[in-house]
């Protein structure tokens, strides 16, 4: 997933909980890379793992970078 516009602050945060959603019950089996290409003010998420875990993680990855839809 790729992520425009967003500042070293945000991407951080996004990271941050990420990581900590990791460290969660359910994760087992998960593994995330971000990288934040702040020139650009981008940031990339690959997420692998099972699709229901991969979906939530990308679900509040949206929910922390564009809101609720």
């Amino acid at each position: 997933m790729r992520v425009d516009g967003i500042g070293r602050d945000a991407a951080n945060r996004v990271a941050n909980t990420v990581a900590a959603l990791l460290n969660g019950p359910g994760a087992h089996g998960l593994h995330v890379h971000t990288v934040h290409d702040e020139p650009r003010s981008a940031l990339k998420v690959v997420v692998t793992g099972g699709l229901e875990g991969t979906a939530e993680i990308l679900k509040v990855v949206h929910a922390l970078t564009e809101g609720p839809s």
